[in-house]
């Protein structure tokens, strides 16, 4: 997890004059997250182990709402965002952004429904909650049901929420919902990685630890770098939902140098 922080600290020389390691003051660098997914775990394990504060860095981390994250970092009010979507709807926009790494190479989200529920069939005439309008879950929504044989608006209506989809599935306001796996990671690593996944989303129950590490472990990009089909996948999916016909391509909305002069100094320094 040295990696996320190190493309932290060469982001930050990248847009600062000087070497941050001859500076006295750690540099305060804001960062963006939509929701406290699994998906997210390498920022945080990098904040517990203090590999931040080794590089110089002293990071904030601020949950908000997707849109909230994409109008901060678009006014400059955070300095990276979390939310890949977010980027992508601001790239095929006209903003200058890049995306530079990938923790996950696939969206951990699953499709969960009422125990009636139990064919593609079923869903049809129902309520499915999302989140809110261009986030990750609506969007995973349309394609899973698309994917399936339906369509949102036409075999049954997609409900926008944010993060009260359970709540929302028991009390029965929807039928089923998207929802984030909140149910690398080297053996011998195994059970300080599990301490602190219980720790940062507080967990008195080390199956559900072991679990999220579990989900995490099959769609995380061992080299932050999303495959170029799914990246593309994602691209498309955010195009269409913004109505914008003009194609984009992963060249255009990802910069991977960053990741890679990353990789190199943090290979050399060892």
């Amino acid at each position: 997890m040295r990696i996320v922080a190190g493309l932290l600290i060469i982001l930050g020389c990248a847009a600062t004059p000087g070497h941050l390691g001859a500076q006295s003051a750690a540099k305060k660098v804001r960062l963006g997250i939509q929701s406290n997914n699994i998906g997210f775990l390498p920022f945080h394990l990098a904040y517990h182990k203090g590999y931040y504060r080794e590089q110089g860095i002293e990071l904030e981390t601020i949950f908000m709402a997707t849109q909230a994250v994409n109008t901060a970092f678009l006014r400059g009010e955070i300095d990276y965002s979390a939310a890949i979507n977010g980027v992508i709807q601001g790239i095929v926009r006209g903003n200058a952004a890049k995306i530079l790494a990938c923790a996950v190479d696939r969206p951990l989200i699953s499709l969960i429904a009422r125990k009636e529920i139990r064919a593609a069939a079923d869903l049809k005439g129902r309520k499915i909650g999302g989140s809110t309008p261009g986030g990750t879950a609506s969007l995973m929504a349309d394609a899973a049901l698309k994917h399936l044989g339906l369509q949102a608006g036409r075999d049954m209506t997609i409900v926008a929420l944010r993060d009260n989809r359970v709540a929302a599935l028991e009390s029965g306001i929807v039928d089923a919902a998207l929802r984030a796996l909140y149910f690398v990671l080297e053996p011998r690593n195994r059970d300080e990685v599990t301490n602190i996944v219980m720790k940062q989303w507080r967990l008195t129950d080390q199956r559900i630890a072991t679990e999220m590490l579990r989900q995490f472990y099959r769609g995380m990009a061992r080299d932050l770098m999303a495959k170029p089909e799914g990246m593309q996948l994602m691209i498309d999916l955010v195009r269409e939902d913004s109505k914008v016909s003009q194609p984009f391509t992963t060249a255009q909305v990802v910069d991977y140098s960053f990741v890679e002069k990353a990789r190199r100094e943090l290979s050399t320094g060892r």
